[in-house]
């Protein structure tokens, strides 16, 4: 008969176990229940969509009238009715409460929540130690930050929408290790200067209208006042024209600033142009278009790298300077 394991040991193998193994151990375990709540949850990926929770693989789905139980990629569902009066916001209540407000905390990795219409509630008690945390649609990061555990900060990845100037007053916002935002046509007259208050050396940019003209400003202004070298700021879109017809109108404002870029290891977008520009005696900004592949598809992408200048490597860019001008 095997030794039964320790009170430590037990412990250790709990807060590890998958989450949903976890729950169904814990459940017809009388003497496991005692400890389980004493313990975290590690959860890899939390999502939250409208009357949509997904813990890991499992998805629980509340629709007008029934509850759904789904395993990721299973043919089968399990599907209980809504007792009699209880109205689909109610069921929402009870089930975030059964799975979040009942439970120890929860060591998530990567939160994840989208919504278009309205902000999705959440029990006010929830309190999630996360690694990453991504919320799209239209609401901001700002609006879930109550649910998110203090010590979950500074965080290493933020992807949001940037909802106004106010956004880069905001710590969080602004100590993400990485930084990928998107910014609507309300919002796109921002001015570029604003990132000053980010200390990411990493932002990924997603413009729903995206024209070259930004990245003029960003490079106009990196000029003016410096940027840290290994900056790395990428305008990103689906759509390939978006990024090549950006490049093309660039090459005719920076023809002399025009260079292959070689041995820089890329996937370089196929006969578009690549730029290296003097920002100061010690830095220079690399600008090119890249192909980036993330789940089988493509997408496009235009980066600006401040990187330090080579003294072995005479650079067409420090010939002329034309960008003093506004």
């Amino acid at each position: 008969m095997p030794t039964a394991l320790s009170y430590p040991s037990l412990q250790c193998v709990l807060e590890f176990l998958d989450a949903n193994k976890r729950q169904y151990i814990v459940a017809r375990t009388p003497t496991i229940q005692q400890i389980s709540n004493l313990l975290p949850i590690n959860l890899s990926n939390l999502e939250f969509t409208p009357y949509r929770l997904a813990l890991d693989s499992l998805y629980i789905t509340v629709s007008d009238t029934k509850l759904t139980w789904k395993k990721n990629n299973a043919r089968l569902a399990w599907e209980i009715r809504f007792p009699e009066g209880v109205e689909k916001d109610e069921m929402w209540t009870e089930i975030t409460k059964f799975y979040l407000s009942e439970r120890p905390k929860f060591h998530v990795n990567r939160l994840h929540i989208f919504s278009t219409e309205s902000r999705i509630v959440l029990p006010s008690d929830v309190s999630l130690r996360v690694n990453e945390m991504r919320v799209d649609g239209c609401f901001s990061f700002k609006n879930y930050l109550s649910i998110v555990d203090p010590s979950s900060f500074p965080l290493k990845r933020l992807y949001t929408l940037i909802d106004g100037e106010s956004t880069f007053d905001n710590p969080v916002f602004n100590s993400a290790e990485t930084l990928t935002c998107t910014i609507s046509p309300r919002t796109q007259i921002i001015p570029l200067a604003e990132f000053d208050k980010v200390l990411s050396k990493n932002v990924r940019i997603d413009y729903t209208f995206f024209w070259h003209e930004k990245v003029v400003e960003l490079i106009r202004h990196w000029r003016e006042v410096g940027k840290e070298i290994g900056t790395n700021y990428v305008f990103f879109k689906d759509n390939k024209e978006n990024i090549t017809n950006a490049l093309s109108k660039l090459n005719d404002i920076f023809p002399e600033f025009n260079n292959k870029l070689e041995g820089v290891d890329e996937r370089f977008i196929v006969d578009s142009p690549r730029f290296l520009i003097p920002m100061n005696p010690t830095a220079e900004i690399m600008m090119y278009g890249s192909v980036a592949t993330e789940r089988g598809l493509d997408h496009y992408e235009l980066t600006v790298k401040v990187r330090s200048i080579d003294s072995d490597m005479e650079s067409p860019a420090i010939k002329k300077s034309r960008l003093t001008a506004p």
